[in-house]
């Protein structure tokens, strides 16, 4: 269960994730209550068309989960401080950002212990200096903020293994800013320094540590400082250090893990998201020896027969033809290693000799060839052969029907990870999960043809239930397969979204429409008078149906439309793709606060944009280009330069985000820019100044209304108690006639008497 839902943490943590409220808590509620992650991408109506990025919405999920086991540690805080009297302290938990801004809140409640093996000070003086330095959440949460802004990243190759880490030579040296530390390289570096090729040295300059002490450690000696400022050295390296490094790498491990997966999924749809090849295909793999392996499968994808070739022997092309025999290959599968290249080569021109023509080609990853040796069963046919026959003939196999094989077989996917040893288990298997989901969802599965293999991918479907049913009758709609398999409703809502029935009763389960939105869509049809045969011809018409009604009705958005749209259109053949190039990363990767680098784009008259590596250019306002006024953004930067950027907000549902140019000091309290009239500067009021700004609006009051910005604050002034001369009073002041009268009244009894 998710902590108690508070309006300021919803509008703060909506913010960060770049979602609007309302879809915030939609998506807050529906992971309370056990939702499929399918069924509120696919054909949620509250969510219909946001997330149209299926890596993108896993790593904001991800992000969610975060954020709410954040908010829960929050509101365990508040609660242990209840009844406490520390007003100050409980505002600071709610302003708390992040989970080290709440650990370091925690050491007011309960110290952090000592050490194992700490060995205390002899005077007890600076043993109580260093206990109140575990406890001091001031200084902790100033100490965590100095590392982030300034620590270092050192990269130290083992002795005696400069050969094998001569990749990283360039990262070797002087130390540099963690911040710059590029995170493409950070897998690759742990994986060295689990083999102990390298070490990473993560480290505080020490004059940034004495420059804090000074500023920031109060009540000590001046005549011992140093004596001071060396305990507190020590005890920052012993007792805090360790745990930054920790959260530092832990912070650097997920985001190459996010870059890798972002950068492996145009690759792993490229490679797997292809269908059936019309007639045999070659498998071919080679060893160091020049021995060559080939195996041939029909059209079918039926094993016919394998053989053994070496690559450097003069009567090649005669022994390849009469392994070919009569057919030829229109696509040959190569093992993606170096003897596989080489001596393949030969076998593969000799092909191209024997077809008159080049052959097309892919390269199946040794990852890939591995993972289908371990966990693909040996057919009857293929009982005869022996290991590296086999291999070829997966290969084949795999070049033939790659989405059969990774239906089969779903760790292939995984194998076209980069350094997918160094990524989390959990995030391999979601990562895992999400592509065959969008695989079937892109495709859909057809209830009376699909195989075992296809209905066993199907979220909430027992595919052997269906395998009975359709045995004895095929399913004429998606309602008559209720009817037969009975299936519990929110199993059905999520295996909805993949399955079809073509030419059964029913056309609109032909489409990839949810059954949810059947009956709105005859709504509207049956109050527009138009026929579902021609919304079905031209699906473009729907959004010419009065949908308003129906929409209020359900408390729908309006942009159910657009998916029931794309839900009644059909799926296009797509051409067989190359491997893309990178598009960047999703917008649900970004992080509100975050630094980046990039390269400005493009200069207009009001901004600028930025291209930080995201899908999306990022929009800079000409308010936030400088830490000055700014009338032309080409007086400041200019198209092609090189800059550092904050950003400032995400808006996933219109996949857009602005950054900053400015210094985060610079910026106001609200965000804003200097404006036309300049950086505006303001010192606050002296005592004998009271200030009313204007109410804000009563939630009772009128809509619509709104509060004039141009609207200036009325300052009443009152007596300045610095004032050196006494202020000047009106002597025809009523009010200082009637009590100077009743002064002077009180006083002339005892200045009588003290005359008498």
């Amino acid at each position: 269960m998710s902590a108690k839902s508070d309006p300021k943490d919803d509008s703060r943590v909506a913010r960060a994730l770049g979602l609007k409220v309302p879809v915030y808590r939609h998506l807050r509620q529906a992971l309370d209550r056990g939702e499929s992650l399918a069924w509120l991408r696919l054909a949620d109506p509250e969510l219909a068309g946001i997330f149209s990025n299926p890596l993108g919405f896993e790593l904001l999920i991800e992000n969610l989960e975060v954020e709410l086991a954040f908010a829960r540690r929050r509101a365990n805080l508040l609660r242990a401080l209840d009844g406490q009297d520390q007003p100050e302290l409980e505002e600071a938990v709610r302003a708390a950002a992040s989970e080290g801004e709440l650990e370091d809140l925690h050491l007011a409640l309960s110290p952090s212990p000592a050490p194992e093996g700490w060995e205390p000070p002899e005077k007890e003086e600076y043993r109580a200096f260093v206990e109140s330095l575990r406890g001091n959440h001031r200084v902790a949460a100033g100490l965590r903020r100095l590392f982030r802004e300034h620590a270092l990243v050192r990269v130290e190759i083992a002795a005696g293994k400069e050969k094998e880490a001569a990749r990283f030579a360039s990262l070797a040296g002087e130390a540099r800013p963690a911040a710059d530390l590029p995170l493409d390289s950070y897998l690759p570096l742990r994986r060295a320094e689990h083999a102990r090729l390298l070490r990473l040295q993560f480290e505080l300059p020490r004059a940034e540590l004495d420059r804090f002490f000074e500023s920031q450690v109060d009540g000590v000696p001046p005549q011992e400082r140093d004596v001071y400022r060396r305990l507190f050295a020590e005890f920052f390296v012993a007792e805090r250090l360790p745990r930054y490094v920790q959260e530092a790498r832990s912070r650097f491990k997920r985001a190459a893990e996010s870059r890798a997966l972002e950068r492996a999924w145009p690759q792993v749809e490229a490679a797997l998201d292809r269908g059936r090849q019309d007639g045999p295909v070659l498998g071919l793999f080679a060893h160091r020896n020049g021995r060559c392996l080939a195996a041939l499968v029909d059209g079918d994808g039926r094993f016919l027969r394998a053989a053994s070739l070496s690559a450097k022997a003069p009567d090649l092309a005669e022994r390849f033809a009469a392994f070919l025999g009569d057919l030829r290959p229109v696509l040959a599968a190569l093992q993606a290693d170096g003897p596989s290249r080489t001596h393949g080569g030969a076998v593969l021109a000799a092909l191209e000799e024997i077809a008159g023509g080049k052959v097309r080609q892919i390269l199946v990853p040794v990852a890939v060839a591995r993972t289908l040796a371990r966990e693909v069963a040996r057919r009857l046919e293929e009982a005869h052969l022996s290991q590296d026959e086999r291999q070829a003939a997966l290969l084949a196999r795999f070049g033939h029907f790659p989405r059969a094989m990774v239906l089969h077989s779903p760790h292939v996917v995984r194998a076209y990870v980069p350094f997918r040893s160094e990524i989390n288990s959990r995030r391999l298997e979601a990562f895992e999960s999400i592509f065959i989901e969008t695989l079937l969802a892109n495709r859909g599965v057809d209830l009376n043809l699909a195989g075992a293999d296809e209905l066993r991918q199907v979220p909430g479907l027992d595919h052997r239930a269906v395998e009975v049913e359709r045995s004895t009758a095929p399913f004429r709609s998606l309602v008559d397969f209720q009817a037969r398999c009975a299936l519990p409703a929110d199993r059905l809502r999520t295996a909805a979204c993949f399955l079809r029935v073509r030419n059964g009763d029913e056309p609109l389960d032909a489409r990839p429409l949810h059954p949810i939105y059947y009956g709105p869509l005859r709504q509207a049809l049956a109050a527009g008078g138009v026929e579902l045969k021609e919304i079905l011809r031209d699906p473009a018409k729907v959004g010419e149906l009065p949908w308003e009604p129906i929409l209020e009705e359900r408390g729908w958005p309006a942009r159910v439309v657009d998916l029931i749209r794309r839900g009644l259109a059909r799926s296009p053949r797509r051409p067989r793709r190359m491997p893309p190039r990178r598009l960047g990363s999703p917008l649900e990767t970004l992080q509100v606060g975050a630094r980046m680098k990039g390269r400005i784009t493009r200069v207009v008259e009001h901004g600028v944009f930025v291209d930080v590596g995201a899908r999306r250019e990022g929009f800079a306002h000409v308010s936030e280009l400088a830490d000055r006024f700014v009338k032309d953004p080409a007086e400041v930067v200019q198209e092609g330069q090189e800059v550092e950027v904050r950003i400032l907000s995400i808006d996933l549902e219109r996949q857009r985000f602005r950054v900053s140019l400015r210094s985060p000091g610079e910026r106001t309290e609200r965000g804003r820019g200097e404006g036309r009239r300049g950086r505006q500067t303001e010192e606050p009021p002296p005592p004998h100044v009271r200030v009313t700004r204007p109410k804000s609006r009563r939630p009772g009051g009128r809509p619509g209304r709104r509060e004039d910005p141009r609207r200036e604050e009325k300052v009443v002034l009152g007596r300045d108690p610095r004032a050196e001369e006494p202020e000047e009073i009106d002597p025809t002041n009523p009010f200082y006639q009637f009590f100077k009268a009743r002064q002077e009244q009180q006083a002339g009894p005892d200045e009588e008497g003290g005359q008498g």
